[in-house]
């Protein structure tokens, strides 16, 4: 089953895979501002969603039955973490952690919505991070920068970054990565309108799976 956040309404959808959908998280939570982050704990089955708006940004959990938690979980400003316009969210399923990205810095919160850290140190300061996934097999982070199109290797307190890929044109303006249960990364190019498929093993560069895009340009794959 899939879990689908709409945008710009009230409710996260749960799809099954003969795509019938039943709407199951309709709370006053999900108040129809612009959503656009969700992210899964698989430990708990535990979904986070995040709402990118930026002076009253928060990410809301729920428990694997939708119940919310918090009022809301995380809000704006919590210790040394401000939320302002978050582009990426991801689990770092190790700890259990939640690890926010916004167009200056990384949030890392731990599973209760405490502040664990507010990284603004290069190169998360530039360029427009905009995509970040956990990569269990390397206990890594990766960052997409939209604004040069670089994929980034972070530790998961956010320090120790290194450039992994650049090569804009095949990956060009970066706003979504996914790791799959064996470690192969999928990497949403929004100005090549293609998905690209990769396998990194933690030293050194990525390397494309193939010599041509996993997911060629077409009607679905506009800015994924």
């Amino acid at each position: 089953e899939i879990l689908l956040l709409i945008g710009n309404a009230d409710r996260i959808e749960q799809l099954d895979l003969t795509t019938s959908a039943n709407t199951i998280f309709t709370t006053t939570r999900i108040n129809g501002t612009v959503n656009r982050l969700l992210a899964r704990d698989p430990a708990d089955g535990s979904i986070y969603m995040a709402e990118q708006i930026a002076a009253t940004s928060t990410v809301e959990k729920y428990n694997s039955q939708g119940t919310p938690m918090g009022a809301p979980f995380i809000n704006s400003t919590t210790g040394s973490c401000t939320l302002n316009t978050p582009t990426g969210m991801t689990v770092i399923t190790t700890t259990g952690n939640l690890a926010v990205l916004q167009n200056n810095r990384l949030l890392i919160y731990n599973s209760t919505g405490t502040c664990l850290a507010s990284v603004t140190a290069a190169p998360l300061n530039a360029n427009t991070p905009y995509a970040i996934a956990y990569h269990p097999q390397t206990d890594r982070l990766l960052v997409g920068f939209a604004g040069n199109s670089q994929i980034h290797s972070c530790n998961v307190s956010g320090a120790g970054c290194s450039s992994i890929y650049n090569n804009i044109t095949i990956v060009s303006v970066p706003r979504s990565i996914a790791v799959d249960a064996d470690g192969a990364i999928f990497v949403g190019s929004s100005g090549t309108d293609t998905v690209e498929k990769f396998t990194w093993s933690g030293v050194g560069q990525m390397v494309r799976t193939g010599t041509i895009p996993f997911i060629s340009p077409g009607i679905h794959t506009q800015n994924p």
